[in-house]
């Protein structure tokens, strides 16, 4: 007797899915614990209620092996705890592996390794970490004096010579080769066989670097000797150099004589350490690049225990805490050499990563379990594995297959079962532009790899064992494809299938996946450190591993020096702003913090009904829940035509059903509250956009989990501030004109954000930022119709979402395209007035902190030890040291950071029409806007329009989830190729910018945009049209 696939399916969801304690134990029928946790004997099991299984001893093998993959016990200090909690699927993948999994999941009994670098021990004076620091511009005049996670450099090399690197070796022996005809030559540009080549090339001394200092990412040299001198004969040539032939084994084993090396020189980079003193970081990216490499070379150089990723990332090896499925949460550090007015300074940060296992791939999808392996395959996509068995070489063929080059090979995709799936006899072919392409032989009916793999490779595998392909990357299934036909054109574009058991995850690789709320929570855990311990980590490990705390021998020799301390200099607090409620009431301010209580808010609205909506028995006595939150709704103000509000109970498995008629029953002017029994994104994206694009009604979600999170009163408090803000209310009002010398009646505040997708999401944002000019006229013309139709003088626009790098495109694009909307509307009484605009960016994405030197500037000297921490108060300011020499920039920390430490907004000011100058002018308004963000009793992190633009661009997010790519939506048209050109860009920014308006077009995602005049009045935003007046999505 077996079990059945219903049976095995019932076990697997009772004991990965979630369950809330007083569930019945599928394994016992019992209430007082969950499946996962049951304890009971063996005995008296499976034999009641869901869990009555016949075969009593195929259930408990299974449950057993199941129950190996729930980590122990939660911390129940551990406050971001979801649960061993793995989505539901449809995956025939996940099915037939699952089936497998029954008897093959024991065999997963290795321990995981354990971190070999523990974390150092810290000795810190109440909350305070003290150290020997570098003082810089300390006053008693102005307090408080900090810490900050930076270094002096004390000298630079003056010059660096920027030159491009082409590896090459001519295509044929008899051709002649032409360094400007990419054809006649054969260039090496993947990362590892260019590494291995510019070794060989420095190792044989043809190129000689010995007497430069120098760095290099093979793409680019950065050296402080000159290397190509001759002018050339022509000027409109280039000036380069070519060197060699010279001796080269590749990683795959094969040699090759004739390597040769061509430098390009590209600029010149004079006075480094002047100009950072007087140019700002975004006007010095090559500077920055070049150095960056320099230093990150000088560190590798040192130490043989750090893991570089990327250009100046370095993990500690053996630095690490293992999470569910053996991926680990590991701690390392980021460098940065920045500019300021005092000289170049080195950033030094704590830094957080996810890192895979050194393990097989069948063994890591078994400890991560039966459940979505799309998000297994996320995690695995792109990073390198290693083919565990021995391959007969090919006669001819001077490629040593057996070579550890050619056994590394990259992670595509999931295939099906072993047994099931397929590869072909590949043809030549032509498409219909002529071009040569692959197809499979439609005579050959196919070979599975587990026939392959047990005939012809003498390598026995499990017969359900997962495929991987670890060829090229292929494109979807398309709806309506026969399996038969999707493996054939898999085999045409290059897939190349390896059983899962005989891959193995090599080592030290991040992954850059977005991770599971499980994993996130065990990552947040691992990386949050209060002030003081940050501090301490960065001093005592921080720059001993990356060894400024030594003799800077490495350092030296690239013609660096540097301090061995961090530095402490003088800030100051800005003033808390006034909080005003109903009535004027002034709010008692605490840091940063105050409560609303009984107040009225300052602009209450009404409410015409209240309607809730529980599902799934999410509330026990809805009637009274409802009741209560309407108390509290008029109890701050507001007023509610309809005396009694709606309860009604919900089943989500009929979501939709009960969405279409909720909605039909409710009116424009109503709020609806519905509560879902716990967090669930799809379900909460599937009342949002129903709401939001078809029905134009006005919606909450909450959750069961989170309405017993804390007081009752609060929470009401917080909902009744959400349905304010969606009747067009205010909950909070503020003193601007104190503020505003310009004047409150006639100065507009905008902000701006751009949402990033992942490559699983369109990038929408691609075409939103080209309507600026656009949604800054539609902001404008709302402003005009409250105004009897004038136009306001002023403009403060904070805008979110963009990098330094960024900066000029900015200026050029957006502030032209702010201008060209007002231009747009001077007309009648406003002909010939002149727009002035205060353009501002909110940074938040930077590795500077602050840490306080005295237990009197932390938020527990405000609130005592048990409410505050060691960071410091809210209101710090800091214009002087480590910002930006060049414009006016500065950082602000208007918030009280719960946890770990805080990070400070960088606000750096393109444009200044209004004439701020570097007064306090402009930092005491950011700062009060943020305390005018209505969904929050307390200051938040950065200007609230910048902040309320950003929720938007999530709730834009929330209506694209489910979306998956596919067919021409999934990858450009345009190949990658070897060496991009300069219209690559261009040409990949206009396919993601015509994918996105054509799915902006199709109706189903992007409800109510129209585009075409033809088809109607013009409407670019998605969301149903009563809706336009409001802050929905608040």
């Amino acid at each position: 007797m077996v079990l059945s696939e219903q049976e095995r399916r019932r076990i697997t969801d009772g004991v990965q899915n979630y369950q809330q304690t007083g569930t019945l134990c599928l394994r016992c029928n019992k209430n007082n614990h969950l499946t996962k946790r049951c304890q009971t004997d063996f005995r008296a099991c499976w034999n009641s209620g869901a869990g009555n299984i016949n075969d009593k001893d195929a259930a408990e093998d299974l449950y057993q092996s199941l129950k190996q993959q729930i980590p122990n016990q939660r911390n129940p200090n551990q406050q971001n705890y979801q649960g061993n909690r793995t989505q539901r699927t449809n995956d025939s993948r996940v099915l037939k592996h699952n089936m497998n999994m029954e008897a093959g999941r024991r065999s997963d009994t290795t321990s995981l390794p354990q971190p070999t670098s523990p974390m150092p021990e810290i000795q810190v004076n109440g909350g305070i970490y003290s150290c020997a620091t570098d003082d810089i511009e300390l006053s008693s005049h102005q307090k408080p004096a900090i810490m900050s996670n930076y270094i002096r450099i004390n000298s630079l090399p003056k010059d660096l010579y920027v030159y491009s690197i082409r590896l090459w070796r001519p295509k044929t022996e008899n051709t002649p080769v032409d360094e400007d005809d990419p054809t006649t030559m054969f260039e090496f540009n993947k990362r590892r066989d260019a590494k291995s080549a510019f070794d060989a090339v420095t190792g044989s001394n043809i190129l000689d670097l010995r007497s430069a200092t120098w760095a290099t990412d093979y793409k680019t040299l950065w050296s402080t000797a000159e290397l190509v001198s001759h002018p050339p004969d022509d000027p409109k040539k280039p000036i380069q150099k070519t060197y060699g032939p010279c001796r080269w084994t590749r990683p795959t084993g094969g040699t090759i004589e004739d390597l040769e090396v061509t430098i390009v020189f590209q600029t010149k980079l004079c006075n480094i350490e002047g100009s950072f003193k007087t140019k700002a970081s975004h006007d010095l990216a090559e500077e920055i690049r070049g150095l960056n490499a320099i230093i990150s070379r000088s560190i590798r150089t040192l130490s043989a225990d750090l893991i570089q990723v990327g250009a100046n990332k370095f993990f500690i090896n053996g630095g690490f805490q293992n999470m569910r499925g053996g991926l680990r949460a590991q701690r390392g550090y980021v460098t940065s050499i920045r500019p300021s007015a005092i000289g170049p300074l080195l950033n030094i940060n704590t830094a957080t990563a996810a890192f895979l296992p050194e393990m097989l791939v069948s063994d890591f999808v078994a400890r991560m379990g039966p459940g979505d392996l799309h998000y297994i395959e996320s995690l695995l996509r792109k990073c390198t594995v290693r083919i565990t068995y021995d391959r007969k070489n090919i006669n001819g063929n001077a490629r040593d297959l057996n070579a550890e080059g050619s056994r590394l090979k990259t992670f595509q995709c999931f295939g099906i079962s072993a047994k099931e799936q397929k590869f072909y006899k590949p043809l030549d072919a032509e498409n219909k532009e002529g071009k040569k392409v692959k197809r499979a032989d439609p005579k050959d009916v196919g070979r599975t790899v587990l026939d392959y793999f047990t005939n012809d490779v003498k390598r026995p595998v499990p017969e359900n064992t997962l495929c991987i392909n670890v060829g090229k990357p292929c494109g979807g299934r398309q709806p309506g494809e026969a399996t038969d036909a999707f493996m054939r054109r898999q085999c045409a574009e290059g897939a190349c299938w390896i059983p899962a058991t005989c891959l193995e995850i090599v080592a030290n690789q991040m992954t850059a996946a977005k991770l599971s709320s499980a994993h996130t929570s065990n990552m947040i855990d691992f990386a949050l450190r209060t002030p003081e311990l940050n501090a301490a980590l960065i001093d005592m490990e921080g720059l001993e591993k990356l060894g400024i705390k030594g003799t800077q021998q490495h350092l030296a020799d690239m013609q660096l020096t540097a301090s061995r301390n961090l530095i402490k200099f003088s800030s100051r607090s800005l003033l808390t702003p006034g909080v005003f409620g109903g009535n004027q009431r002034s709010f008692k301010v605490i840091s940063a913090s105050w409560n609303l209580a009984n107040a009225a808010f300052s602009l209450p609205r009404p409410l015409r009904q209240l309607h809730v909506l529980g599902l799934d028995n999410a509330l026990l006595d809805g009637n009274k829940f409802a009741k209560d939150l309407q108390a509290r709704i008029t109890a701050h103000g507001m007023s509610v035509k309809e005396p009694n509000p709606y309860f009604q109970r919900g089943n989500s498995q009929i979501l939709d059903t009960e969405l279409e008629y909720w909605f039909g029953e409710t009116q424009p002017e109503d709020c609806s509250v519905i509560a879902l029994h716990q967090r669930n994104e799809e379900q909460y994206a599937l009342i949002k956009r129903a709401a939001d694009l078809k029905y134009g009604r006005h919606v909450l979600c909450t959750a069961k989990k989170s309405m017993a999170g804390f007081g009752e009163q609060q929470r009401l408090s917080n909902l009744a501030m959400k349905v304010n803000l969606k009747m067009q209310g205010d909950n909070q009002a503020l003193d601007f004109a104190k503020i505003l010398e310009k004047g409150v009646d006639n100065t507009i505040v905008l902000g701006a954000d751009v949402t990033h997708f992942r490559n699983t999401q369109p990038s929408i944002a691609c075409v939103r930022i080209e309507e600026m000019r656009g949604m800054v006229r539609e902001r404008l013309q709302a402003w005009q119709k409250n105004n009897e139709d004038a136009l306001p003088q002023f403009m403060v626009f904070y805008r979110d979402g963009i990098s330094e790098s960024q900066f000029a495109d900015c200026q050029e694009k957006e502030i032209t395209a702010v201008k060209a909307a007002y231009s747009d509307l001077c007309v009648d009484a406003n002909r010939g007035k002149k727009l002035q605009l205060t353009f501002v960016i909110c940074g938040k994405r930077h590795n500077t902190r602050f840490y306080p030197t005295s237990i009197k500037d932390t938020t527990s000297a405000t609130q005592g030890k048990a409410n505050g921490n060691s960071n410091l108060k809210p209101g710090l300011y800091v214009n002087k040291v480590v910002t930006d020499p060049d414009r006016f920039n500065f950082y602000l920390q208007s918030h009280q950071a719960v946890k770990g430490t805080a990070r400070s907004t960088h606000y750096h000011v393109l444009l200044d029409e209004m004439r701020f100058g570097t007064s306090d002018g402009l930092p005491n308004l950011t700062h009060a806007l943020c305390y005018a963000f209505g969904r929050a009793t307390k200051g938040v992190s950065y200007a609230a329009p910048a902040y309320i633009a950003d929720r938007l661009c999530e709730r834009g997010r929330v209506y694209l989830r489910g979306w998956q790519p596919a067919g021409r939506f999934a990858t450009p048209p345009v190949k990658m190729s070897q060496e991009k050109d300069e219209d690559y860009a261009a040409r990949v920014f206009k396919w993601k910018q015509d994918m996105a308006l054509d799915l902006s077009r199709q109706g189903h995602w992007w409800i109510n945009f129209n585009d075409n005049p033809a088809n109607g009045p013009v409407r670019l935003n998605p969301w149903h049209p009563s809706l336009d007046k409001t802050m929905f999505w608040m």
